[in-house]
Formats: structure tokens, sequence, C-alpha cells
């Protein structure tokens, strides 16, 4: 994220999980059929939306980025 002051955050995240040699559930797209989470003992395509975003790279990236947002929007502006 770059504010318009040239401040610049980043924010990463990643999931560890094993390739699965053939697709296993039903949600989901991409790579999730064949994406296996061992610590919910499931693929990424078994997982409700809830759980994937709690989990998934994505969901733990926006998580962290949050706090970024608000200090940023919630910041008072010069006068």
């Amino acid at each position: 994220m770059v504010e318009p002051g040239g401040r610049e955050d980043v924010v990463a995240s990643a999931v560890e999980g094993v390739i699965l040699d053939a697709p296993r559930g039903t949600a989901g797209f991409g790579y999730d059929p064949l994406f296996f989470y061992p610590p919910l003992g499931r693929s990424f395509a078994e997982l409700s939306d809830t759980e994937k975003a709690a989990v998934g790279h994505r969901g733990r990236a926006v998580a962290a980025a949050r706090p970024l947002l608000r200090e940023c929007y919630t910041a008072q502006p010069d006068v």
C-alpha cells in the first residue's frame, strides 16, 4: 500500500500444505482441490469460505493489512 505522502507498507503471508495427486472437494477455484491443509485434514476445496479465509494466505494478508488501513484512514488530516 502506498499513501499519497509516499509511505509504503507491504504485507505478505504464506500457508504451508501438501499438493495432492488427485483433486479433493468441489468448492473454491484454481489449485484449491489440490492443496491439502494438514492442520484441518482437508483440501482448500473442502473448506468453507469462512475456514479458508481464516487460514488462507489472502485472508492472513488482509488481516495483517487491517491495522495499517485503519491507521491510514482514521488519521487526522493535516490542517
